[in-house]
């Protein structure tokens, strides 16, 4: 993080494995779940490349077009990212 504060993040979102890609791409790196959401977010989070994933989610985000949770999950798709 730039100014050196970390950020983390509590709630359901953080508990979807999608939701969870974006957080992740964006620099969030302390999420809190429910225990049952752990296990397919810690696999997502190890089948990604980061390199490849953050700038594709600044993209979208720039774009504006919306549809961010289809455009991640046919990410996860073609890149083996495991969602669940």
């Amino acid at each position: 993080m730039p100014s050196g504060v970390p950020v983390g993040l509590c709630g359901e979102m953080a508990g979807n494995p999608i939701d969870a890609m974006a957080l992740v791409a964006l620099g969030f790196r302390s999420l809190s779940m429910s225990a049952q959401s752990v296990g397919p977010v810690r696999q997502m989070i190890r089948s990604i490349d980061l390199s490849v994933l953050a700038p594709y989610v600044l993209e979208l985000l720039a774009r504006g077009t919306g549809g961010m949770r289809q455009k991640l999950a046919a990410f996860a798709r073609d890149h083996g990212v495991m969602i669940g």
